[in-house]
């Protein structure tokens, strides 16, 4: 659980890094076709670290989540369906999945102004929203671990002790036979 919780703080740290590029982009009053580009570079990179998160998180519930050739879709169903995003998250995250399947498969020239400062505008409070829901379910999956493991270790005690017990009864009758 330590090592998914580090990645995802390493992907998170990305991510910022390409909010803070896109929200610095979007205080300009029109895009050339160049900034244009960045823009969606910057939703691709966010987009993109949200997958990744996305899978890491996947993978601590054995999970797969490239096993078909939808994987991209099935993957924010899987992230709802387990419970490590809403199914809110999951639905403002489709316009995103839309746009990643665009920008790899379209070109640069076919983008649009309007469509992706709508996309900028809302990203942030969705990546919010995104990532306090990540965590959370991480640390109560951690929780829910440590949790097992403290119940575990009760259980080793009080069998240890049992044990013991048993000893000292047996060693006891044995000296009053």
């Amino acid at each position: 659980m330590a090592d998914v919780l580090r990645r995802v703080e390493a992907e998170e740290e990305n991510v910022r890094i390409a909010l803070e590029n896109l929200e610095m982009l979007m205080r300009r009053e029109t895009f050339s076709v160049i900034e244009l580009a960045a823009a969606a570079t910057f939703l691709h990179n966010i987009y993109n670290g949200i997958e990744n998160i996305l899978k890491q998180a996947l993978k601590e519930h054995e999970v797969s989540a490239r096993d078909t050739s939808s994987w991209h879709k099935d993957l924010l169903a899987k992230a709802a369906y387990t419970g490590i995003i809403s199914e809110k998250t999951s639905m403002g995250l489709q316009a995103y999945l839309g746009f990643r399947h665009f920008f790899v498969h379209g070109y640069a020239s076919l983008l649009e102004e309007e469509p992706l400062r709508e996309l900028g505008e809302r990203i942030p409070a969705i990546w919010n929203d995104f990532i306090a829901e990540v965590k959370d379910h991480l640390k109560r999956e951690r929780s829910d671990e440590q949790g097992k493991l403290r119940e575990k270790g009760a259980k080793y005690s009080a069998k240890k002790s049992s044990k013991a017990s048993k000893k000292k009864i047996k060693k006891s009758r044995d000296k009053t036979k």
